[in-house]
């Protein structure tokens, strides 16, 4: 029995939104960047909302306006923690604007748009397949510049002063990271929604961080467990018949709650911590 069309998208939309936001994610946590991605999804949002507006519903020019707003604040944002500035405020001042510019843009709709509600929090099941070619064209750029670039990276997220001083070209891997964290939320911006996309870009990378403490790991970790969030939250969807994206979000922080739990990590500290109680019990007289 052949799947519905729009199943089938919505299906591969949701594994591919998982593996991007999960992958580019792992950065995101390791870096302290979350509040970050949750600005530049509202600078997304501004963007898009100005395209519906301007009477724009071909995927690619929402997608092209969105980028266009975002991308500046991502830049911006990798400019404040360069010259090592106060980020979150920075980008607390840029999140109020663009989402104040994002509530206008979408007052001001003659009518009621099902683009624009999709947009704020996602409709996985209506992407359309000139939407999966774009999210797939988003997925080889970002991933061909995260293998290219993975020493680079990698010396960034650790130790920006110790890459500068090893002559790794520090400042061009900061600044594309940046570009490829705007990118990932700006594609998957139907899909996921841009008040649940911080689900995926935080919450598959935080379970894998509590599970490994390699990298490597981290990132292949990252990248299953965004997956299984978008294919588990979007059958449990179809089955009890609610909405695709806030089941995926919560399949997202529900594992990586888990995560927290049952974490290698945790545990060492609490056997220490035990440890250490039993100590000081045994020295009392």
């Amino acid at each position: 029995m052949w799947l519905p069309l729009f199943l089938v998208y919505g299906l591969l939309a949701a594994l591919l939104s998982g593996l991007l936001c999960s992958s580019v994610g792992t950065f995101i946590v390791l870096r302290g960047l979350a509040f970050m991605s949750a600005g530049i999804a509202h600078a997304a949002l501004a963007g898009a909302a100005l395209a519906l507006l301007l009477g724009q519903t071909e995927p690619w020019a929402i997608l092209s306006l969105a980028f266009l707003f975002a991308l500046p604040l991502a830049l911006f944002a990798g400019y404040v923690g360069e010259k090592g500035l106060r980020m979150d405020i920075a980008i607390g001042v840029m999140f109020a604007l663009d989402m104040g510019l994002a509530v206008l843009f979408i007052g001001m709709l003659k009518e009621y748009t099902v683009e624009a509600w999709s947009l704020i929090f996602g409709d996985v099941l209506g992407v359309t397949f000139e939407e999966l070619v774009l999210m797939l064209i988003s997925i080889l750029i970002v991933n061909s510049i995260m293998i290219l670039l993975y020493k680079e990276f990698k010396f960034v997220t650790f130790d920006y002063e110790g890459a500068v001083a090893n002559g790794i070209h520090a400042r061009m891997a900061h600044y594309l990271m940046m570009f490829i964290i705007a990118l990932t939320i700006v594609t998957v911006l139907k899909s996921v929604g841009a008040l649940l996309v911080f689900a995926l870009t935080v919450g598959p990378p935080f379970a894998a961080y509590e599970l490994t403490h390699n990298m490597d790991y981290m990132i292949i970790a990252s990248s299953a467990i965004g997956m299984i969030s978008g294919l588990t939250g979007f059958l449990l969807a179809l089955y009890a018949d609610l909405p695709a994206s806030a089941v995926i979000a919560l399949v997202a922080t529900g594992i990586a709650s888990i995560s927290l739990l049952i974490s290698p990590r945790r545990r060492k500290c609490c056997r220490v911590l035990i440890g250490r109680v039993r100590m000081l019990k045994e020295k009392r007289p």
